[in-house]
């Protein structure tokens, strides 16, 4: 009994929450979304909305404004976004983004 109430309590005060994903879930949840050097897309803490007017298509795929990074389609790292409508991105912090989801492809 006592093992149990210790596990229990031990379990209690684990970060759950810091294992969801919020609304950029489904890009963690899905294997096959992968970047460039073949790495998975985003961890708990990179992927979101991307700020409005951040990427922009360009003729075979989208670029990213600030760090002129080129996503062509058909190849890893550029997909549609989950909605159709929404501009996603797997960014950690000011680095280099690592992978685009984006409105206009079908989901």
């Amino acid at each position: 009994m006592t093992r149990k109430l210790l596990l229990v309590a031990a379990l209690s005060c684990f970060p759950w929450s810091a294992w969801a994903h919020g609304d950029a879930e489904w890009i963690m949840k899905d294997p096959k979304y992968l970047a460039q050097n073949g790495a998975h897309c985003c961890n708990i803490h990179d992927c979101g909305v991307a700020p409005a007017g951040a990427a922009v298509p360009v003729p075979g795929g989208w670029q990213v404004i600030e760090t002129g990074q080129v996503f062509t389609w058909g190849e890893r790292g550029l997909y549609p976004s989950n909605d159709g409508i929404t501009l996603w991105w797997c960014r950690p912090g000011n680095r280099p983004v690592r992978c685009l989801f984006v409105p206009g492809q079908g989901s």
